[in-house]
């Protein structure tokens, strides 16, 4: 699954405590300074916001009807909703192959639901892990005899 790109958004909750550097419960240890003299009193990490893509398009009736706990209304949304069992996220599935998820707590929680999705997705036959060109790391077809990003041989074809 190598190649996501993660764009994280923090959304900061204000609460009374000292702010600053992260520690392991999300908390900051000290109060950041910023021009003309504002700071924060404290702050804490309350929700992430991910997004990915899978490179690929998606079926989303196919990814709705295989994928549990998920809800697809195009006439509502034009995505697939899939809410993880024993989690408050939320992963929104588009067409296009890319993923947006909300209300995770931890960079971790984050990766592991984008793992778990990638691998039901995979299982249900949805999608086929791709191959990632060795000398650049791009994403290729197992048809592909050159990487079109860095001009790499990926096959002999006997020529």
């Amino acid at each position: 699954m190598g190649g996501i790109l993660l764009v994280i958004f923090m959304v900061l909750y204000l609460s009374g405590s000292p702010a600053g550097e992260i520690t392991t419960k999300n908390q900051y240890t000290h109060a950041p300074t910023f021009p003309g003299g504002i700071y924060l009193t404290g702050y804490q990490i309350e929700n992430i916001m991910a997004s990915s893509n899978i490179n690929t398009r998606l079926n989303l009736v196919d990814v709705a009807r295989k994928l549990d706990d998920s809800d697809y209304n195009p006439d509502n949304f034009p995505g697939v909703i899939w809410h993880p069992r024993n989690s408050y996220a939320v992963v929104v599935i588009m067409d296009d192959g890319k993923l947006m998820c909300t209300n995770t707590r931890s960079l971790q929680e984050v990766e592991s639901l984008f793992k778990k999705l990638t691998k039901k997705l995979e299982e249900s036959g949805l999608i086929t892990p791709r191959m990632t060109c060795p000398n650049c790391n791009a994403v290729v077809d197992s048809e592909d005899v050159v990487c079109i990003e860095c001009g790499y041989m990926l096959q002999d074809r006997g020529v």
